[in-house]
C-alpha cells in the first residue's frame, strides 16, 4: 500500500469527555465545531499508531493517508456492494463537512515487522488522545509517529502489504473516488483516504444476525412446516448459537431452535465455491419462504450483530410473538478473502467487524 502522513485534526478535551456528543457533532457539524475550537488540527504530519481496547481484547493498527488510486485499482478490494441512496447520504455529509471524520477500516495480511515497530511505538510513548466509550465498553488511544525515519520505514513495511480489504466504509471509499474528478470545484482534495489499517490478527468477525417480523397471511405452524423442508430442526430447553457453519438458531414466540440445513439445499450452491449461510439465508428463506424481494430495504427486516446478548434479544422479542430472530455462524476470513479475490461480494448485511471506529477521534481535514 503507498500510505502517507497527514496533519490529523484531533477532538480537545471537553468533547472527549462526552463521546455521544463528540460522534454527533463530528458527524453533522464539523465545520461549526472546527471553527469554534472543539476540534484542532496538529501542526506537524505524522501518521498515528491506534489501539482499540473491546470486551474481545486489544486491537493494535495504524491511520494514515492512502493513495486513493489504490481504491480504484482495487489493490484494496471491497467485499459488498454500494446502495445509491446511502452513496448520496454520505456524498451529502461529506461536501457538508468537508473532512473524513471516521478512517476507512481496512484489513490485510500480518506482517511482523509492521506490529513490532507499532508495538515498540505504543510501549515506549504515552498516548496522545484516550477516549472512553461505555456504551459499547471499550477505549480508543492514539500515539502519533512525526519522527521522519521511523514514517520512512512504516511506509516501506506497508509497501510490501499487497491484498488489503475494506471492512467498513464502502460508501465513503466510493463516494470519494467519484468526486476525485470534481474536488476541486467543490473546494476539496479527495486524492487520499484517510484509513485505517489493522492485520487479520487484530481484526474478528462477529456474527451479523436477522430480526424478521412474519407476514400475518403466513401462518406459523406452515411457517414451521416450510422451514422442516429446507432444515433438519431441533427443539432446544435455552438460549444457545450454533456453533459451526451450515447451522443457526432461531427464536420463535419465545422458543429456541437448532435449523441444520439439509445437504440437498446445500448441495444447490456448491457451484459457488464458498457456501455462504447468510447467502443461503437470505435466498431460501427470505426470498422464498417469506416472499421477501429485496433484502436490502425490506421494512420487516432489522439486523443485529453478535455483540447483542440472547438475553437482550430474548427480552426485545418477548411480547413480538411473530417475529424470529435467526442467529448465523459469523462469515470466516478465509471466506471473506476467497470471495473479494475473485471480486465477487458477499450479501449485505453479513459481516461486523470488530473492531469499530468512532466518528469524530481521527479525523482528516478535507478542505483546500
Amino acid at each position: 500500500m503507498i500510505i502517507y502522513p497527514f496533519k490529523a485534526v484531533l477532538p480537545k478535551r471537553k468533547l472527549v469527555s462526552n463521546p455521544n456528543r463528540l460522534a454527533e457533532k463530528a458527524k453533522y457539524y464539523f465545520p461549526k465545531y472546527f471553527q469554534k475550537g472543539d476540534f484542532k488540527q496538529v501542526k506537524k504530519a505524522g501518521i498515528y499508531v491506534y489501539e482499540i481496547t473491546t470486551p474481545f481484547g486489544a486491537h493494535l493498527g495504524f491511520v494514515a493517508q492512502t493513495d486513493l488510486q489504490e481504491f480504484i485499482n482495487k489493490n484494496i478490494k471491497p467485499h459488498e456492494k454500494t446502495l445509491k441512496l446511502k452513496e448520496k447520504a454520505s456524498k451529502d455529509l461529506l461536501l457538508n463537512r468537508g473532512a473524513m471524520v471516521k478512517p476507512v477500516l481496512i484489513c490485510h495480511l500480518p506482517n511482523k515487522d509492521l506490529t513490532a515497530l507499532l508495538k515498540h511505538h505504543r510501549d515506549h510513548h504515552s498516548p496522545s488522545l484516550t477516549v472512553k466509550l461505555s456504551e459499547n465498553d471499550t477505549v480508543h488511544r492514539v500515539w502519533p509517529i512525526h519522527d521522519k525515519s521511523t514514517i520512512k520505514q512504516l511506509q516501506h513495511l506497508a509497501g510490501f502489504v499487497d491484498h488489503a480489504y475494506i471492512a467498513d466504509g464502502h460508501h465513503r471509499s466510493k463516494v470519494l473516488q467519484q468526486l476525485n474528478k470534481i474536488s476541486k470545484r467543490h473546494k476539496l482534495y479527495v486524492g487520499r483516504v484517510c484509513s485505517a489499517y489493522f492485520d487479520f490478527n487484530d481484526v474478528q468477525i462477529l456474527d451479523y444476525n436477522r430480526m424478521v417480523e412474519i407476514k400475518k397471511s403466513i401462518s406459523l405452524s406452515d411457517f414451521m412446516q416450510q422451514l422442516e423442508k429446507k432444515f433438519i430442526v431441533k427443539h432446544k430447553k435455552q438460549a444457545f448459537k450454533a456453533s459451526g457453519k451450515h447451522d443457526l438458531s432461531m427464536l420463535l414466540s419465545g422458543q429456541w431452535y437448532q435449523l441444520s440445513w439439509k445437504p440437498e439445499i446445500l448441495k444447490k450452491y456448491q457451484k459457488h465455491g464458498v457456501i455462504l449461510d447468510h447467502q443461503v439465508f437470505d435466498h431460501e428463506v427470505l426470498n422464498k419462504i417469506l416472499q421477501i424481494k429485496n433484502v436490502k430495504t425490506d421494512k420487516s427486516i432489522t439486523y443485529f450483530s453478535g455483540e447483542k446478548s440472547l438475553q437482550e434479544i430474548e427480552k426485545k422479542l418477548s411480547n413480538k410473538s411473530r417475529t424470529a430472530a435467526f442467529f448465523i455462524h459469523p462469515v470466516e476470513i478465509e471466506q471473506m478473502v476467497q470471495l473479494t479475490e475473485k471480486d465477487k461480494t458477499l450479501p449485505p448485511k453479513s459481516t461486523y467487524f470488530i473492531p469499530r471506529l468512532y466518528n469524530g477521534i481521527v479525523c482528516d481535514d478535507l478542505r483546500i
